[in-house]
């Protein structure tokens, strides 16, 4: 891309030297993260996972990291499930399915703020059938994947009963135990859908940080409601697991949605890019101090104590 001119290395180099607004789309991570992890402690919590706020946080920042080095944006989602896994060995199926859970719900919330985009937008749309067409798919992702869910969370109950009832057949407990994971979502669909809300934000605000991105490299007369549209479109291309953090495809798809908005865009939707992943990788790479101090908790509490210390927690206890 940069041989063919669609990127331009300079004026990325002078978008991160405006240290302002990088340190804006850094921002807008942080408080992402931060809400992210939050709703999946709300997710754990309604399991009987009960690792607090400030764990979950540690453990999305260490998935963060593996996503920086990992194509696509899976890897992390496999790392976090190994720690809470052995977090909670006895509620292991229903730790791991709240990985799942978040992951569809994240989605389903993205797809939504495209959505709601599309009517913001309407004559972009007329204009461009390709747009249209993308919108078109992302407003009918939306309805069918909130009816699967609710299908999935309503039937879950008889699901995971008839399944009881075939005991004998090979990995039936272990598929009712799956799909029990949706159970006390059943019986507390408010947890889904506050969920759900969070999400919404966490969009909008990559959204202002793709914006923010867009202005460090020189772009002032780009209406944010096209950034509302056209960002959660390329956001879904980067988390095809073909590139660590989506780099590479990220520039290519944003240079695609960029130019079909206005043909003078294109260089400015992949300058814009790569500096919103310049950020974001460094963000994700700081997830490594978590990582060190996560595993040195792992082995402190693995370690047998001293008999003095054993007896003293023995009398603490009494």
């Amino acid at each position: 891309m940069m041989h063919s001119g669609k990127l331009d290395a300079g004026q990325v180099a002078g978008g991160i030297r405006h240290w302002r607004y990088p340190a804006g789309v850094a921002l807008t991570f942080i408080v992402t993260i931060a809400i992210t992890a939050w709703r999946w402690e709300l997710l754990l919590r309604a399991q009987a996972v009960r690792i607090g706020w400030r764990e979950a946080f540690s453990l999305t920042m260490i998935g963060l990291l593996f996503n920086s080095v990992i194509p696509g944006s899976v890897g992390g989602d496999v790392i976090k499930g190994y720690y809470i896994a052995g977090r909670a060995p006895s509620r292991k199926p229903e730790a791991l399915g709240t990985i799942l859970v978040d992951r569809f719900l994240g989605l389903l919330s993205l797809l939504t703020v495209t959505s709601a985009a599309a009517l913001f937008n309407l004559d972009l749309l007329l204009r461009h059938r390709v747009l249209g067409a993308l919108a078109t798919f992302a407003i009918t992702a939306t309805t069918v994947g909130a009816a699967v869910l609710a299908l999935a969370v309503f039937t879950s109950l008889s699901a995971s009963e008839t399944l009881g009832r075939l005991s004998r057949l090979p990995l039936s407990r272990l598929a009712s135990r799956c799909i029990g994971v949706l159970l006390p979502y059943r019986a507390s669909p408010a947890t889904l859908l506050r969920a759900y809300a969070v999400g919404l934000p966490c969009h909008l605000l990559a959204c202002l940080g793709f914006y923010l991105a867009a202005r460090a490299v020189g772009s002032h007369d780009v209406p944010m409601k096209h950034f509302l549209l056209l960002v959660p479109l390329g956001l879904l291309t980067t988390a095809i697991p073909l590139a660590p953090a989506g780099i590479g495809i990220g520039q290519a798809a944003f240079y695609t949605l960029f130019q079909l908005a206005r043909p003078d865009l294109g260089a400015l939707g992949a300058n814009a890019c790569t500096v919103y992943q310049f950020v974001l990788v460094l963000v994700y790479l700081s997830g490594f101090y978590f990582y060190v101090g996560y595993r040195a908790k792992a082995v402190n509490e693995s370690l047998p104590q001293p008999a003095g210390a054993l007896a003293a927690t023995r009398k603490e206890s009494a």
